[in-house]
C-alpha cells in the first residue's frame, strides 16, 4: 500500500502529500544567511487558505488579527484584494505563516508546512500530532504544543519582538537530522 499513514506493515510505503508538491531539496542544509533573510521580512503573518471549514485555524486567525492585522491571500477571508498565485514566493515577506491542515488526523502532512518552510518563514501549524516525528519541532510553532491559543499567540509576540528569537526558529533545520525522511527522497526531485 501507498499512503500518508503511519505503518510498519513491509507491504506499505509511506509517501506524505508534502513530497509530492514541491522540491524539497532546499531545506535541507540551509545555507542562505540569516540576516539576508530577516532582511526581506517586512510584513507579518501570511494567511493563504481557501477552505472556510477549519474552526482551530479560524479561531485563531481572529485572535492574533487583534495583535496586528495577518494578510489574507486565498479565497478565505481575503483582504488583499487578489488571490496569491505564487504562495511561496508571497510568503517570502512574511515572518510568519499559517500552516494550519484541513484537519488532524496521524500522518497527514499537506505541502502547507512545507510551503512556509521554502519560503522561510516561520509556520504556525496545526495537524499531524506526530509531525515531529518527520520534522524538526524548533522550525515551527505547533500549535499541539501550546495549552490555548493565548499562550501560542504569547509565544508568537515574544518571536515577533525578538530578532534574536526569530532567527533561532529561522536557523534550524528542517527537518530532524536535518535529511529527508526516508522514503521521500526520489519524489521530491
Amino acid at each position: 500500500a501507498l499512503t500518508f499513514d503511519f505503518n510498519d506493515d513491509s507491504r506499505h510505503h509511506r509517501l506524505p502529500y508534502y513530497a509530492l508538491h514541491a522540491d524539497l531539496r532546499p531545506l535541507v542544509s540551509k545555507c542562505q544567511s540569516l540576516q539576508s533573510i530577516l532582511s526581506q521580512k517586512n510584513e507579518f503573518c501570511a494567511f493563504v487558505h481557501s477552505n472556510p471549514f477549519g474552526p482551530e485555524r479560524n479561531r485563531l486567525l481572529t485572535q492574533l488579527s487583534r495583535y496586528k492585522p495577518v494578510v489574507s491571500g486565498g479565497r478565505f477571508r481575503n483582504n488583499l484584494g487578489r488571490q496569491v498565485n505564487d504562495k511561496i514566493e508571497f510568503m517570502r515577506s512574511f515572518k510568519f505563516a499559517f500552516a494550519f491542515e484541513n484537519e488532524s488526523y496521524p500522518g497527514y502532512t499537506t505541502e502547507k508546512l512545507t510551503d512556509a518552510l521554502l519560503a522561510n518563514t516561520i509556520p504556525i501549524y496545526w495537524g499531524n500530532e506526530q509531525i515531529a516525528e518527520e520534522f524538526n519541532p524548533k522550525a515551527f510553532l505547533c500549535r499541539h504544543d501550546f495549552v490555548s491559543n493565548a499562550e501560542l499567540i504569547d509565544r508568537i509576540i515574544e518571536i515577533d519582538g525578538s530578532d534574536e528569537l526569530y532567527c533561532d526558529y529561522i536557523a534550524q533545520p528542517a527537518f530532524r537530522d536535518d535529511h529527508l525522511p526516508d522514503g521521500i527522497e526520489d519524489q521530491s526531485v
